[in-house]
């Protein structure tokens, strides 16, 4: 059977469906890829003690205080992601207020 045999509503109706798969598969990517961007989105990231440690002398913590705080962050995880999320420019006053309401001074 050639291509010359076959009905044009037949050729039509194998036009329709192909189009029609080809738009399923176009929105199942786009699905697939807005769900790898929210998973990369929210993957927990871990930060290293050394990088604790120099955040809090980043902010001037001194000296009698930075021991504390490093520890309190570092047995913190939440606490940790939180502090490293919050804009540089307050990170000082997050980290007294979260120390404060935890009862760790």
């Amino acid at each position: 059977m050639n291509l010359v045999s076959i009905p044009q509503y037949i050729v039509e109706r194998h036009a329709v469906i192909a189009e029609r798969q080809l738009t399923a598969i176009e929105k199942r990517n786009e699905f697939f890829q807005k769900q790898l961007n929210i998973i990369q989105h929210t993957r927990l990231c871990v930060y290293r003690e050394a990088e604790v440690w120099d955040l809090l002398t980043e902010l001037d913590v001194i000296d009698p205080y930075r021991m504390r705080c490093y520890e309190y962050l570092c047995i913190n995880e939440q606490k940790k992601r939180q502090l490293f999320g919050v804009p540089p420019h307050i990170r000082m006053q997050a980290l007294i207020q979260m120390m404060n309401e935890s009862g760790y001074h």
